[in-house]
């Protein structure tokens, strides 16, 4: 086990499930920020980059003053993240520095060197698959939690349009990220909570749900960091083409929104209940008129019932209207 921290005990919500959240969070939206800094080179990414640097600062430092000696020595399993933690943090100070002082000449080798460095805090997403693992995640069930989904959810729906009208805007590709890791958060969450039951389903409807956000999260896991940001020709920009035409899919999550509003989802229910209804409607319709135009076809089409003393002309033009049983149909329809 872990050594206990010597460090002051008003510091102890390092070690809270919330904090580790938090940290979880930053930590995959650093690895989204990355991708997008590839497929998106024109937009200027110092100051998130200053941000997520001046958070592991703040959290090296915090740890540091709480578990004291015990963050360089003890257990190798803990250890090693935070020997890894420090040197994240000190390559970007450094990176930061040297950038500072060379101004115009930040292109050097040293500081191309430390730049790559950043790729190291790719690193701790393996402390998000840890962190999950390790925790309860029974709240995923709860109103607050699906209240939280149901609100992301409907404003990613507004942001879909937004970014169609405003197209130039140059925060979309942040904003998508944020809202894309939510979604990998939420599903990480539910598989580990709900294990194979997940992908079996207790029911055919909610299975079908599982397997469409499991399917919307990976392409957009996809187009965040390997779909090039230059389109390309051939083979390869139809299947970007097409991968960017499945991220429409997204839009329905917003079904999601009906069956967690139970008003929403009464009513819904009462329209497919009165459109069965309909559909029998339909079906007598179809069938009296079907029966009424094979009789028309029969009786008038044939003659049969025509008047003796009525004109050739007009007696032609009445049995017309049934020549044949498509024909009297749609006349039926028609009247």
């Amino acid at each position: 086990q872990e050594p206990e921290a010597a460090g002051p005990r008003a510091l102890r919500w390092l070690e809270s499930d919330s904090f580790h959240l938090v940290t979880a969070l930053v930590t995959v939206l650093n690895l989204l920020t990355v991708c997008t800094e590839l497929t998106h080179p024109g937009v200027n990414y110092g100051p998130i980059n200053m941000a997520f640097l001046v958070f592991y600062q703040a959290e090296l430092l915090l740890n540091l003053a709480y578990k004291r000696r015990s963050f360089f020595c003890g257990a190798f399993e803990t250890v090693w993240w935070n020997w890894l933690d420090f040197f994240i943090v000190a390559s970007g100070t450094l990176e930061f520095q040297l950038h500072g002082v060379s101004g115009s000449h930040g292109n050097t080798f040293w500081a191309s060197g430390l730049r790559t460095l950043r790729l190291l805090r790719l690193v701790r997403i393996m402390k998000v698959v840890k962190l999950i693992w390790r925790s309860d995640m029974a709240w995923a069930e709860g109103h607050a939690f699906q209240t939280f989904m149901m609100l992301v959810i409907s404003f990613n729906t507004l942001i879909m349009g937004f970014e169609e009208q405003w197209s130039a805007f140059p925060m979309w590709p942040c904003v998508d990220s944020a809202l894309l890791i939510i979604y990998i958060f939420e599903l990480l969450v539910r598989i580990k909570h709900s294990g194979c039951r997940f992908f079996r389903g207790s029911e055919a409807t909610e299975l079908v749900w599982n397997w469409l956000d499991l399917l919307i999260v990976v392409g957009g896991v996809v187009d965040a960091c390997f779909v090039p940001s230059a389109q390309g020709g051939g083979k390869l920009g139809n299947a970007v083409t097409m991968l960017r035409m499945a991220r429409l899919a997204r839009v329905f999550r917003l079904v999601r929104l009906v069956r967690a509003v139970p008003p929403l989802y009464t009513l819904t229910v009462g329209i497919a209940k009165a459109m069965q209804g309909v559909g029998w409607v339909m079906v007598l319709t179809v069938s009296v008129l079907y029966i009424c135009s094979l009789v028309g076809v029969k009786l008038v089409g044939r003659g049969w019932v025509l008047p003796g003393g009525l004109a050739e002309a007009d007696a032609a033009r009445v049995a017309e209207t049934f020549r044949d049983i498509p024909i009297g149909f749609f006349n039926l329809f028609k009247a």
